[in-house]
């Protein structure tokens, strides 16, 4: 409601300078905010035109002293602040009866210390960790026994330089470029 108001109050005052700015040549023209992007005859599009931002900065700052009168009519800011405290103050009440704060911190402490008894029970860590280093030697050693890094490097060669000939322009002769060797 308050943004349909304010575009009909803006369009009803931009309409009413209009007309004054018409009766009046004396006065410079108030520029409209939809007219931002025209251009002049023999001005490049990108150039910007003389006051072309002029007419925006009255329009933002007029919606900015509507604002403050609304909040000021209406008294949105403090209702909205008055707001927020009740809802700090009332999570605080709540927080102090039924202590929430402390028994989520003591509940964490007691995870994490559960956590920690698993593991030196389990010794999960000291598994994954071994799992990792075994897994990783492995992968090693079959890519000794396999080439497979070296293969895929030369074949990404392979294919980057084949890729780089077939884009390379023809001679007049009909060979590549790169390869003919006639002068």
């Amino acid at each position: 409601l308050f943004f349909a108001n304010f575009k009909a109050s803006c369009h009803t005052k931009r309409s009413q300078k209009k007309k004054k700015n018409m009766s009046n040549n004396n006065e410079e023209p108030v520029m409209a905010v939809n007219n931002m992007h025209t251009e002049q005859p023999g001005m490049p599009a990108t150039q910007s035109r003389p006051g072309r931002f002029a007419g925006l900065a009255k329009a933002v700052a007029k919606a900015g002293e509507m604002a403050k009168q609304f909040d000021e009519k209406h008294g949105v800011s403090e209702k909205t602040r008055n707001g927020l405290k009740k809802v700090v103050t009332t999570a605080k009440e709540f927080d102090e009866k039924h202590q929430i704060a402390e028994k989520t911190k003591a509940g964490l402490q007691k995870v994490g210390e559960k956590a920690r008894e698993f593991d030196e029970k389990h010794q999960v860590v000291q598994k994954t960790k071994t799992g990792v280093k075994v897994a990783g030697q492995k992968l090693r050693d079959f890519d000794d026994k396999h080439r497979v890094r070296e293969k895929t490097s030369t074949g990404i060669v392979n294919a980057s330089n084949y890729v780089a000939k077939k884009l390379q322009p023809k001679t007049p002769s009909g060979k590549d470029a790169a390869t003919d060797t006639t002068v």
